[in-house]
């Protein structure tokens, strides 16, 4: 059998081992690069209704800390939606309003999907081989899927039940399969790979972090003109840097006044992917990822 496509769930039959056990579940990643360490953590916290649909809410948390001083803050907070039975997982896609396939977990060898969120016809996934796993005395369904990014194999992955992706993002597609990278997986019963792990669900802000967000910077990718603006719960004077892949310096903007648009002409950058940093006290307050074309 070969699936393309968004899967329709029939009903509101669900599997507690399958997705998003009762008692709630938690997501860890983490990505390195440019002199900082992000991370995000997805945190199963509530069923919901969406359009009547029976669903989970996820918080996800993003948070970034500088290289050498291990000073650790919230840069950003938000929310995703998924829904599932006991073989398919749905993520709600919030800029197109439609449930796209997550995961497939009774897929079987030879079993196509898309990716989550996919642009092109060849990002999907191929189904190499199943079997199980015991995770902390729990069977969970494994599966080694091949990801394809257009006609060319890009890697071998493996899909858990109840975890998702062994190694890459929650949503792991062609488009992150460099970014962030899996940690931890914790719920009531079980941990993985750390058995044992303990799993602390709270979202909750610790009174010295400030959430300071590069709330929007567009167009993305931009190529003459970009728009940039800042929000916090704490407003403070600071400096937006440009820093190149390289970590080099390439632009230094000012900032003293939050909620306000900020203008950046990029025309005379080199083309390539830039990081946006919000230097405050010298400390980096916040980060956002952007490319300038020509």
């Amino acid at each position: 059998m070969v699936l393309f496509g968004v899967f329709a769930l029939n009903g509101a039959s669900s599997s507690a081992q399958s997705w998003c056990p009762p008692g709630g579940a938690r997501w860890n990643f983490n990505l390195m690069g440019l002199g900082m360490a992000s991370g995000q953590v997805y945190q199963y916290d509530a069923d919901t209704l969406i359009d009547g649909i029976p669903s989970q809410h996820l918080s996800i948390v993003q948070t970034t800390t500088q290289l050498g001083n291990n000073d650790t803050l919230i840069v950003g907070h938000w929310e995703t939606f998924t829904r599932h039975d006991e073989n398919v997982v749905l993520m709600l896609d919030q800029l197109n309003a439609v449930w796209d396939t997550l995961y497939w977990f009774g897929a079987q060898p030879g079993d196509t999907w898309w990716q989550f969120g996919a642009t092109e016809d060849g990002e999907r996934y191929v189904v190499l081989d199943t079997g199980f796993i015991v995770v902390e005395g729990v069977q969970l369904r494994a599966l080694t899927v091949q990801t394809m990014c257009g006609t060319d194999p890009f890697g071998e992955r493996t899909l858990i039940e109840r975890v998702g992706w062994a190694e890459g993002a929650l949503s792991y597609n062609c488009s992150t399969a460099d970014n962030y990278n899996f940690s931890t997986y914790c719920d009531t019963a079980l941990s993985y790979p750390i058995p044992g792990w303990e799993c602390d669900f709270t979202t909750s802000l610790e009174p010295s972090q400030r959430i300071v967000a590069l709330e929007a910077a567009f167009p993305n990718p931009a190529s003459g003109t970009l728009y940039i603006s800042l929000r916090t719960t704490d407003p403070q004077k600071g400096e937006l840097r440009l820093i190149d892949a390289a970590g080099r310096e390439a632009m230094r903007f000012a900032v003293g006044a939050f909620g306000e648009e900020i203008v950046l002409d990029v025309r005379g950058q080199v083309p390539g992917a830039y990081v946006l940093q919000f230097i405050s006290a010298n400390r980096i307050m916040a980060i956002s990822h952007v490319v300038i074309e020509r």
